[in-house]
C-alpha cells in the first residue's frame, strides 16, 4: 500500500500538472488572445476525458484528506506560521480547483455557429444549477458568445448566458421549457430553468438544432 508521502507526492504532481497547463495557456495571452484561444485545448483536453476527470478529482480528494489526516494525528495544535499556511493550502486548493475544473469544462463544451455567433452547448454532470450558471456567465463573451449548459440527475436543468451577444438567454430557456416542460426565468444576459422532463443530452441536442 502506498505510503502517505507517496500519495501526497502523487496527488500534488497531478494538481501541479493541471495548474501548470492553465498557467502556460494564460501566458500565451501575452502573445495574443488568439494564441491563448488556439492553445486552450492543450490545457483542457486531458482533463475532459473520463479518466482525466476522475484522476483530478481523486488527486484533490487525496490532497485534502491527507491534510486532515496529518492534522488529526498531531500531538499538539500549536502550529508554526509555515504549518498554518501548509494546512490552509491543503484545504483551500482542492476547493478552488473544483471551481476551476467546472470553468474549464464549460469552456471546452462543443461549439455551433448561429447567426454569426459562437455558441457552446453541452451537458455537465456532478454540479448544481447555480454553480453551472456562474461558470456559464463567466465563460459567455470569452470562451463563446453564448453558453448553454444542461445537467441534473432526475430533474434536468438548463442555464443560458449571452452577455453582450445578440441572442437572448431568456428566449433560449423559454424555448426549452416550452418543448420539454418545467419552468424558469431570466433576461437577455442570463436565464435558468429547471424541472425539465427530459434527458440533459436531449435538451442540449434541441438547443443545437433549434
Amino acid at each position: 500500500m502506498p505510503s502517505i508521502a507517496t500519495l501526497r507526492l502523487a496527488s500534488g504532481l497531478v494538481l501541479l500538472a493541471f495548474v501548470l497547463g492553465h498557467l502556460l495557456n494564460h501566458a500565451a495571452g501575452i502573445v495574443s488572445v488568439r494564441a491563448m484561444n488556439e492553445l486552450l485545448w492543450l490545457s483542457i483536453a486531458p482533463w475532459r476525458t473520463l479518466a482525466g476527470t476522475a484522476l483530478l478529482i481523486a488527486a484533490a480528494a487525496v490532497h485534502a484528506g491527507i491534510a486532515l489526516w496529518m492534522l488529526w494525528h498531531r500531538r499538539s495544535l500549536r502550529l508554526h506560521g509555515w504549518e498554518v499556511a501548509q494546512y490552509a493550502l491543503g484545504f483551500v486548493i482542492p476547493a478552488l480547483l473544483a471551481q476551476h475544473v467546472l470553468g474549464t469544462r464549460v469552456a471546452g463544451l462543443p461549439t455551433v455557429e448561429r447567426d454569426g455567433e459562437t455558441w457552446r452547448v453541452g451537458t455537465l454532470g456532478g454540479f448544481g444549477a447555480n454553480e453551472v450558471g456562474e461558470a456559464a456567465k463567466a465563460a459567455a463573451g470569452d470562451a463563446a458568445d453564448v453558453v448553454v449548459v444542461t445537467g441534473g440527475d432526475g430533474s434536468t436543468f438548463v442555464v443560458a448566458a449571452a452577455q453582450g451577444a445578440d441572442a437572448n438567454a431568456g428566449d433560449i430557456v423559454d424555448d426549452v421549457t416550452a418543448e420539454f416542460g418545467g419552468g424558469g426565468g431570466g433576461g437577455p444576459p442570463f436565464a435558468q430553468g429547471g424541472g425539465i422532463s427530459a434527458d440533459p443530452e436531449d435538451v442540449a441536442d434541441h438547443v443545437r438544432e433549434a
